[in-house]
């Protein structure tokens, strides 16, 4: 039996808050900038694809995914696939050089990830969508966790 160790990192926004994983009404899991501790839903284990794309699994064992539900929500980031498509994989970038924790994640279709404010009760979301990224585009990558794995 060997032993696998485990890194659950976070996403911190802009705004200092943490990006976690809450099921919704319809039972989604999107993704909200709403959280001013991460807790276990802010907890994701990051699979890296290649040299500069990741994928990154939730709480719930699924991956983030850009998802298409309607005009209205185009670009939504749920926690809804079992396993890595090319709309779970994220490409990242770094506005700077000098901080390797600051990142942008780009989705497959050339968009940037952001916080998104537009909600009816003001709930932060993340979605893709914008074409250049601005400062709500900006989430601060950070190891929160290591756990250890049996592994036969």
């Amino acid at each position: 039996m060997s032993i696998t160790y485990i890194a659950h990192s976070a996403l911190q926004a802009a705004d200092g808050n943490y990006c976690g994983v809450i099921a919704d009404s319809d039972g989604r899991y999107r993704l909200y900038a709403s959280f001013t501790v991460p807790d276990e839903w802010c907890m994701f284990i990051c699979d890296t694809q290649d040299a500069d794309t990741i994928a990154l699994r939730g709480v719930n064992n699924l991956y983030l995914s850009r998802v298409y539900y309607s005009k209205d929500d185009p670009h939504a980031i749920v926690a809804a696939k079992a396993s890595v498509d090319v709309y779970s994989r994220f490409t990242v970038t770094r506005p700077d050089p000098t901080d390797q924790s600051l990142i942008y994640l780009k989705a497959d279709d050339n968009t940037y990830l952001s916080v998104i404010k537009d909600s009816p009760d003001n709930t932060p979301y993340i979605r893709s969508g914008k074409v250049t990224p601005d400062e709500w585009c900006k989430f601060r990558f950070q190891t929160v966790a290591v756990g250890v794995s049996p592994s036969t």
